[in-house]
């Protein structure tokens, strides 16, 4: 199932399958040493978020492999096609909000929000039907943020990492790369886990 944005076809929900396309498993992580292994032994592997049941956040690892997670005709999306989707929805200051879903289950920021922000997401929240939810990110020392903010892998071609993240209570899309981190957290991307959502080739 897609949901069509512009001239992209996004699917509907996050990828979580636990198998590569043919048909081998990736690892599975249940604890902050599994993952901090994982990404030690560059294995490709996945983490179940704690809040959101069946959802996956796979390693970097995970996605640059050669067998490939999704399925014939679909693709990771690129840095050049994010900045498609954030530019159809009105630019950085309000694709966030456009892309956050609605339900307070998938990003309880509605249950506090001001008059003036609540007009906000009546107006524009999940306008385009990507329907974000707070699914979070693990981190190689474990930590986990879950409930406020989404995390979407990004790869250009040359295997380059970048993270779309939207945070609960921020209409911004934010769009992350290794330079945007301190010198001594310049891996800190390759060393997290995030939610995928395919794009159509």
């Amino acid at each position: 199932m897609t949901v069509i944005i512009g001239k992209q076809y996004w699917m509907k929900k996050n990828w979580n399958s636990i198998t590569f396309i043919n048909g081998d498993s990736l690892t599975i992580t249940r604890s902050r040493s599994d993952w901090e292994l994982s990404i030690n032994n560059e294995t490709p592997a996945y983490y179940i978020s704690d809040e959101n049941e069946g959802e996956v956040l796979y390693n970097y690892f995970a996605i640059i492999d050669s067998r490939g997670l999704l399925p014939e005709g679909f693709k990771i999306p690129s840095f050049e096609d994010i900045n498609v989707l954030i530019n159809y929805l009105g630019g950085e200051e309000l694709a966030g909000l456009k892309l956050k879903s609605n339900n307070k289950i998938d990003f309880p920021e509605i249950a506090y929000l001001d008059e003036e922000q609540r007009l906000r997401k009546d107006k524009y929240g999940n306008y385009s039907g990507f329907t974000a939810n707070a699914v979070g990110k693990i981190r190689k020392d474990g930590i986990i943020s879950s409930g406020f903010r989404s995390n979407y892998w990004i790869l250009n071609e040359d295997n380059k990492p970048f993270v779309l993240e939207l945070i609960e209570g921020v209409d911004s899309a934010i769009i992350y790369d290794e330079s945007n981190f301190k010198k001594q957290y310049k891996n800190f991307i390759k060393e997290c886990g995030f939610s995928l959502r395919a794009l159509k080739k």
